[in-house]
This record gives C-alpha cells, structure tokens and sequence, in this order.
C-alpha cells in the first residue's frame, strides 16, 4: 500500500525543521482534542527514554495540559545541542556519500567552467593579443592581421566585471560541494516572545522590503517559467504545500501558491528556455556558414538534448540523487561554456596559413610595402570563419551581455540549488537514523524507519524539485490507491511502554503505524488525466521542436550545397532551407590569381561581373575578393547585399564606384588597387565614407586618376588606413575623427606638397612616409630643400617639385616621433611607373618563371610577381633578401637549383 505521506506529522519533525523550510497551517481543534492523550503519552515516554525534554511535535504548540511551557533557559539547551548534533552530523558526511559518482566529474565541469570564464573575461580586455598568441600571428601586419572588431569601452568594463564575478561564483560552487558539509544548510530558527516560530531571516527580509521581494519573485519566475501553472492554480492549499516540500515558507496565505510554484522550478524546469537559445545558436552557427562537422556535431548533440528533455517531462519516478538532474545540467553547461571553444578549436585546427614565408618577408621587405600584408595571403574563406568564432566569445552589444550574464545566473543558481539539496537529503537522513535509534522499544526498527522515510522523503522534496507541478501531483497519484490517504496532525510511533495509540476513530492503521484519512478518489482521477495530457502534450511538443530543428538543419545543409555546387567561386555558403530556390545564398565570394604568369594574362583577366552578380542576387553576401579579374563596375545585384562586410577589389579594372557604395553600413574592409594600365578609375563618390561606422581598414592604391578622397571625418574606427600611389591628388584628406587609427602609410604622393595635422590621431602606433613624396623634396618635413636626389628628379608627364617655406609642426613631430616614423625614407630606388610590368619585362626576361635572376637596364634584378602584378623582372634587392630567406628557412616554394642557384639553392 502506498501512502502520501507528511514528514511534519512524525515525532522527529523538531530535527528536520532545522533543514527544511515547511509550510505551517494552524492546527485542527477537533484532531488536536482526539491526539491529546497521545501526545501527553508520547511526550512522557520521551522524556524517561533520552533523559531530556523533547521539542513539541506540532509547528505550533497545542494546548495540552499535559506539556508545561518551557522556560528559556531550557530551550536555548536544547538549541544548542540541535546545533551542535547537526554540525556533528554534518562533520561526518563524505563527500561520496552526498554527490556520489558524479561528484568528480561536477567538481571538474565547474573548475573548467571557472576557468574558462576567466579566459573569456580576459578576452574582453586583451582580444588582439589573446588571438595573436593563439594563431601565433603577433609579428604579421603591426598585429592588426585579425583585425577584430572593438566594442565600446562601456560593454567591455561590464562584461569583464560580470565574467569575473561568475568564474568566482563557479569558484564558489566548488569550495561549496567540497567544504560546503562542515556548515548547517537551514538551522533552527530562533523563537522570539509571543510566537510559537520566528520565520527564516530571508523571509523577514523579503518582507519587509516589497521591492526586493518583487526582484526575487521575478527572478525565480524566470527560472521557472516553463511551469504548468494552470495545473498549479487549481490545486488546493494543501496540494501547493506538497508541490513546494519543504522549500517554501510562506510570506502569507495568499501568497503560497506563487511562492511554490517559483520554488518547484528551482532545479529542473528551465530546460525549454535553454533548448530555444541553443537552437537559435545552431541557426546562427548554420547561417554563418561555419564548417559542416561542427553543425552535424552541434546539430546531433542538440537533437539529443531535445530528447532529454523529453525523458526528463515522461518520467514518472522520482530521483533521489539528483542524477538525471545533474547529467542534465552537465549537458547544458558544455552548450553553454564549451560548444564555442569547440568552435573556435576547431577552426584553430583547419586554419592553413604558411606562416614561415609570411615571417621572412615581414623580416626582409621594407615596412609599408604591398607584399608585406599578410592578410591579403590568407585564405578568405577560413579567416571569415575564424572571426566569426571568435565573435562569439566577444560581448559587441548589450543585448548578447544581458543574454548572457542571464544564463550564467541561472546556471549558478540551479547549480547552487542542487548542492544544496543533495547536502540536505544527506543530513536529514542521518539525522533522522540518529534519532531513529533513540526510540528504541518501538515495534519497526530505526533501520526500517530511515529507509522508508528517506524514500518517501525523496519522493516529495526531490521530485518536486525535478518536475513541473503537474507532474509533481501525476507523480504522487500514481503512488496511490484509488482510496488515497493523507496523514493526521497526530505523533505516529507508539512509546515503549505502550503497545497500543489512542488513534482518531476515523483512522486506519498502516504498517509504521501511521494514521491516515481517506481522500475521495473521483477528484484524483480527473487530475490523474489531466496531468497524464499535459505532460503528454509537452513531450510531444518538446520532441517535434527538436526533430523539426534536426530536420532544418539538415535540409539546410543539403540544399544549400547542392544549389551553390555550380558556383566554385563562392567558397563559403549560408545554409539555409533552399529546397526550391533558384540563387546561391553564398556569404564568401573568391575570385583571384595572384601569381598571373604572361602578360596577356595580366592585361586581359577573365571578367568576373556575370559570376558576382548572380551569387549577390540573393543578398547574403558578406566578403568579396577580386583580385586579377574584371569588373568593370559593381553589379546592381550587390546592392541587395545590405550585410556586406568586405570589399576587395586589387586589378580589377574597375572604372566607377556607384553613389549607391555608400549604403554599405556594415563593411569592415575595403582595398581598392590599381595599376598603370589604361583602364583605371576615375573617382570616387565624395560622400562615399559618409555612413561607414564600423570601417576598420581602408587601403586606396594605384588610383592614378582621382583628383580627390572623399571625407574621413566619421570614419571613427578605422585603425588601418593607406594612400598610396595617388598621383592626381594634390592635397590629402584631414585626419579630424579618426580617433582609432593605429597604422598609416602614405607613398608616392608626388604632388602633395604638405601634410595635414597629425594631433587627431592620439593611437597612432606607426607611420610610413615612403617611395617618391614631394613634401620629403622640397622641405616640408625636414627643412632642407633637395631636387637632386633620385626621388626628387623630374619625370616626363610631371610637374616639378618646388621648395617650399611651410614645415611640419612641432606638435606633429611630438606624434611622430615616439613611435618612430619612417619618415622619407631614400633608400628606395625604384619607381613604380617605370617598373610597372611590361611585355618586355614579363614574358621576355621571366617568361613566367618565379626566382630567376634577369638584368632591368644596368640593375640586376629577379623575376618576381611584385605586388600581385605579372611575373616580372622588379631590381629591388628587399625581393632577393626575401628569396634567400625562404630558401634558408625551408618555407614557400621549394626552390629550384637550376634557376636559383643563385640565390643559394643546392636543391
């Protein structure tokens, strides 16, 4: 026979008070007339039995005339060795005996969760450097090669704040389950005069301040907001007190029913809420493209978390230990801490990227130079990928900051929540064994009495804590006949000397000798069937959101691929439900030769326009590289590309840039180079930086043709800007507004006379002033005018370089010179007109063949593919260091004995 039974009715309920927090009713004047003599019984054999006084066993003392009150004195005695018997009790507890063997694997799963919440605190302080040491990139591009976005000081000194005080509160989480057992979780509370009990202190608290009380009402409703609370509301006052256990104290009558049902989702019913922003994560992870085996790994995992969550909503028997609770939350803390340093593992791992050869020219060409940006070298595709991984450990905006910092407070609540219960369930039990044995000459054993106690205690407070109300009260029906019970307000074990109770004539004795009254059944099987329906339409909705997000993600993947196969220019896909569409919903578009090996192959490149302009017609694009291809002017498809964050555009032959560029709100990068062929670009939009907020790298070369750039006064962000090779200009843009910028290079301004203020720019960490530049001729940067040296004389097609009496100013050169400039630097001895690539040059002296020694006139020189451009002969001696430094160092190309022996090659 199974009984539903209420610990506050046994003998022993003035230990278990001090751990549990029970709801008290007043008590029944008829029942409490009827057990009187018991009582009076029961109390006297206690008193000759342990030789003290014991404490009332109602939460209110009945008016008995057999039980005299107690003086102070008596009760501070006894409050003192309850404290005492419980701090012993809890000495003794092991840590096996409350955690089991999950402990371990807690213990580890929280320090790395601590851990791994420091490492993303210092993320948000140093992400350059963190990523730089990672992808050992340091050394490449001033260790801007990322180039990462910065988001606002404000989130960056709040995010770091909220992470450190959640890896010390995972911290806390394991000095709790380690140490946590030497404290009592819920001692006795003091009695103060004219009351029978003084209510917890955190009750007292609540209410006496609303506001407060609201803060923790909304914050363990928002843990528990998947409840039933339908079913929650039309239980009775009772059926509340039993949902809640012993968690809830009541602030008042009215109150009670709200109260338990914020503390019956305390451990397990925030499980939806986690699933649905996991899911979000797997339809961002697919529509940024990320790698296939991580969203067949994420997209499986997540499938099975929806199943669990199934199991957990269709089970219909209770768990002492905590351990399918505890697996759970295990499984939520990997999407939650894990899943993104999985990611970015993974993409660490697939990351290809010839870091030795970038090395060696980095260590032997001149600072400023074209081939010096490694960036430009690495593969779009992957390093797309990579930034996006590493976003997600980044806090950009408030918005992921408050989703977040929500997560990581619930996870250290419930985390809390079931350390301290599993330490409860462990003490009351040894609590209870320990008085169990002091009523000795009782028919059923303490051996017998703890373990049907410890069940059935089990029973009601743990899965309370483990499922949603409904299933709480399917639960205890199950465990009842028809014909179920509940217990009196009477003591329930004989004394010794009495071998009879003097019992209620209404109650039925069970075999611990309860007494118990009969409850109608009619009501119970209707909650029976509604319990059984709710549970059973959550199940069914629970398994259809994750069967439909496998399928989603699934199909997405596949259609996806196939419709953008035809396409092998697009190199990264957003995966998406593509079943019938007709445009490749590509994010990465790739187009580039970097090594083009005739001249008729630099001059006249493939035209790339029809290609970009159907993978744009979608609007999904993110990244265009077009390097060595045509395309003469953007297509009006890429307009619809409202997200695009990188425009690359190196020999492209392009002849226009639309007004509409402007409207690119999110771009990031953009590389416009030319070059001395015909075809080149005649201006630029002037409004065309007018609403770039988020624009980081600027780079506008070889633009021979462009009378003028237009504003960078609201580029705010913008840490990378070159001009070089710009020889319409005759005045360089104000730096006013560029309050970001770290590096900048300016060559070849042939007809740029003077330099604006360099004062705006308060992060400027270098600067080049290189190749021919008139201000480095005729006196404005170092106060000698000097027309005689090779960058300062006359060319055919130009105007002469006269002196001038302007200088740079001495606030500029306080800029400058901390961070030591290159400024006019005269070792350059080439002229990019003049070495552009010719037929002769190309296909004549190299006839494709990289590393060759050839002769430029009276200049030796090799064969090399400068700055993207044709196989030619260039005769700078920086190209044949590089050379020699690859060979040396084993990296690039193999080389080739019987072309560079020459440059030391032995093969």
């Amino acid at each position: 026979m199974h009984l539903h039974l209420s610990l506050t009715s046994l003998p022993w309920h003035s230990s278990q008070e001090e751990l549990e927090m029970a709801p008290t009713s007043p008590p029944d004047p008829a029942a409490t007339d009827a057990a009187a003599p018991t009582e009076r019984t029961t109390s006297e054999t206690e008193e000759q039995a342990c030789g003290e006084p014991r404490a009332p066993v109602s939460t209110e003392d009945p008016p008995t005339p057999a039980i005299q009150p107690r003086s102070s004195v008596a009760t501070t005695t006894r409050s003192v060795r309850r404290l005492s018997s419980t701090l012993e009790v809890l000495a003794k507890t092991k840590f096996f005996e409350v955690f089991g063997r999950l402990g371990v694997p807690m213990v580890a799963t929280l320090m790395l969760s601590a851990l791994s919440t420091f490492f993303l605190a210092y993320i948000q302080v140093y992400p350059t450097e963190v990523v730089n040491a990672v992808m050992n990139t340091e050394h490449f591009d001033n260790g801007e090669f990322w180039l990462l976005p910065y988001p606002k000081a404000s989130i960056t000194i709040c995010s770091t704040v909220l992470l450190v005080l959640f890896g010390l509160g995972y911290v806390g989480l394991v000095v709790l389950m380690l140490f946590g057992r030497r404290f009592p979780w819920d001692l006795r509370p003091k009695k103060q005069p004219g009351s029978s009990r003084e209510q917890p202190q955190h009750v007292s608290v609540l209410q006496s301040n609303r506001w407060l009380a609201r803060m923790v009402r909304l914050l363990r409703a928002i843990e528990a907001a998947d409840l039933d609370e339908t079913a929650a509301d039309s239980s009775t006052e009772s059926e509340s007190a039993a949902i809640s256990s012993s968690q809830t104290r009541s602030f008042s009558k009215k109150g009670k029913q709200s109260l338990a049902r914020m503390y019956s989702g305390t451990v397990g019913h925030d499980s939806t809420k986690y699933r649905h922003f996991y899911s979000t994560t797997l339809v961002t992870y697919l529509s940024h493209g990320f790698p296939t085996p991580l969203i067949y790994f994420y997209s499986h995992l997540l499938f099975l978390s929806w199943l669990f969550t199934v199991y957990r909503y269709r089970r219909f028997h209770s768990d002492h230990h905590f351990i399918v609770v505890r697996l759970f939350y295990l499984f939520d803390l990997f999407f939650a801490v894990f899943a993104p340093l999985v990611v970015l593992g993974y993409a660490i791992h697939t990351f290809k990227f010839d870091r030795e050869e970038q090395g060696a020219k980095a260590a032997t060409l001149k600072p400023g130079a074209f081939d010096g940006i490694a960036r430009l070298y690495g593969e779009p595709g992957q390093i797309a990928v990579f930034r996006a991984a590493f976003h997600y450990l980044q806090f950009s905006t408030g918005a992921s900051l408050f989703v977040k910092s929500v997560l990581n407070l619930l996870s250290l609540y419930k985390w809390r929540k079931v350390i301290e219960l599993l330490n409860q369930a462990e003490v009351e039990k040894r609590t209870r064994a320990r008085e169990g044995q002091k009523a000795r000459g009782s028919d059923v054993s303490p051996e017998q009495v703890d373990l049907n106690l410890h069940n059935q205690a089990q029973t009601q407070t743990i899965d309370s804590q483990d499922k949603p109300a409904s299933r709480v009260v399917s639960d205890r029906i199950d465990d009842q006949p028809p014909a179920s019970a509940e217990i009196a307000d009477s003591p329930k074990i004989a004394p010794p000397e009495s071998s009879t109770l003097a019992l209620p004539d209404d109650a039925n004795i069970s075999p611990l000798g309860l007494s118990i009254k009969k409850r109608p059944s009619r009501r119970l099987s209707v909650q029976v069937a509604k319990a059984t329906a709710s549970a059973l339409l959550l199940s069914l909705a629970f398994f259809a959101a994750g069967a439909v997000i496998f399928v989603y993600s699934i199909v997405a993947v596949h259609s996806s691929t196939i419709l953008c196969a035809k396409y092998p220019k697009c190199s990264v896909v957003s995966y998406q439900w593509n079943v019938g569409a007709h445009d490749c919903t590509c994010l990465v578009y790739v187009d580039r030769n970097v090594k083009p090996a005739t001249f008729a192959e630099w001059l006249d490149p493939p035209d790339a326009s029809a290609d970009l302009a159907r993978l744009a017609a979608a609007g999904q694009l993110r990244i265009v590289q077009i390097i060595n291809r045509a395309l003469p002017a953007l297509p009006d498809e890429l307009h619809r590309c409202h997200k695009l964050e990188q425009v690359i555009l190196i020999y492209s032959r392009i002849r226009t840039i639309p007004d509409w560029a402007k409207d690119f709100h999110d771009l990031e990068y953009l590389h416009i180079e030319g070059d001395f062929t015909p075809t080149q670009l005649e201006e630029l939009p002037p409004d065309l930086f007018s609403d770039m907020p988020h624009l980081t790298f600027l780079h506008l070369g070889s633009l021979i043709r462009v009378p003028s750039i237009p504003d960078l006064s609201r580029l705010h962000k913008v840490r990378y800007l070159t001009l070089a090779v710009l020889h319409g200009l005759r005045e360089l843009p104000s730096f006013e507004g560029l309050d970001e910028l770290m590096s900048l290079v300016i060559a070849d301004a042939i007809h740029v006379n003077s330099l604006p203020s360099f004062t705006p720019l308060k992060k400027l960490k270098s600067m080049g002033l290189i190749r021919r530049n008139a201000v480095c001729c005729n006196g404005f940067v170092n106060g000698i005018c000097d027309l005689t040296h090779f960058q300062c004389l006359p060319r055919a097609d130009e105007e002469l370089v006269t002196c001038t009496d302007a200088r740079i100013s001495e606030a500029d050169l306080a800029v400058l010179t901390p961070i030591g400039a290159n400024l006019c630097d005269f070792t350059w001895r080439s002229d990019l007109k003049s070495s552009a690539p010719t037929l002769y040059t190309s296909d004549t002296l190299c006839g494709g063949v990289m590393y060759k020694q050839c002769t430029l006139g009276t200049l030796p020189g090799i064969c090399f593919s400068s700055r993207m451009q044709v196989v030619a002969c260039t005769p700078d001696v920086s190209v044949v260091a590089m050379r020699k430094e690859l060979i040396r160092r084993g990296a690039g190309a193999p080389c080739d004995p019987n072309v560079e022996a020459w440059l030391g090659c032995t093969g």
